[in-house]
């Protein structure tokens, strides 16, 4: 039986629009030979590939575990090379050319979250019991795994993202000021309420209020 549920929708959409978001970077920067265009659509592959493989985990799960589990874990690995490039186009645009001393910690950080995905019980499924019945909705992080997660994508990835485009806005000009401002109250808003929504989630007891969340 393949299961479907707004968890598993939300990550179809997130998947179709990150990979827009691709065509988009790719065309783009072919077109003005930009190259930071291209790392952002590389990143975007990435994400989308990800949540892609993270929905088909989630629909899967119910019946074949072990073949949910392997999806899980291609999509994490393609989660954290996106996160890479991401920090690599950050690290591009912002300095005008590749700073290793800013990247190196990345590499280090990333080796360790996706050798942590093969350690024991670095996935686990996620699950609560409605009456006498076992409900499984995901598979979550657990051990190093979920450890190294906080640190590069819930603090450093986001943090990065803040300060970038919190950059952007103090150095864009005036005819983009109001535009430029938009977004990085958007963006402060969804980071810290994604972050808040993410320990709760890891950290308090399976139950309905972790799959509404």
């Amino acid at each position: 039986m393949i299961q479907f549920n707004f968890e598993i929708f939300a990550d179809l959409i997130a998947a179709i629009t990150f990979l827009v978001a691709a065509c988009v970077g790719f065309l783009q920067g072919k077109r003005k030979r930009n190259s930071a265009l291209i790392l952002l659509g590389v990143a975007s592959v990435g994400f989308g590939t990800s949540v892609g493989f993270q929905a088909i985990s989630y629909m899967i799960l119910v019946d074949n575990f072990d073949v949910a589990l392997i999806m899980k874990e291609i999509s994490v690995l393609l989660s954290v090379l996106g996160s890479v490039f991401v920090f690599t186009f950050v690290n591009y645009v912002w300095f005008e050319r590749m700073r290793l001393a800013f990247l190196i910690p990345v590499v280090i950080i990333a080796t360790l979250e996706i050798a942590s995905i093969f350690l024991a019980e670095g996935l686990v499924p996620y699950y609560f019991f409605d009456g006498e019945t076992l409900i499984a909705t995901s598979i979550g992080k657990t051990g190093y795994l979920l450890i190294f997660e906080m640190i590069f994508a819930n603090i450093g990835l986001n943090l990065v993202i803040i300060a970038y485009w919190t950059y952007s806005y103090l150095k864009a000009p005036a005819t983009l000021k109001k535009t430029v401002r938009f977004l990085l109250i958007f963006i402060w808003l969804s980071v810290f309420t994604g972050i808040a929504i993410t320990v709760i989630v890891r950290f308090s007891p399976n139950g309905s209020l972790n799959l509404f969340l």
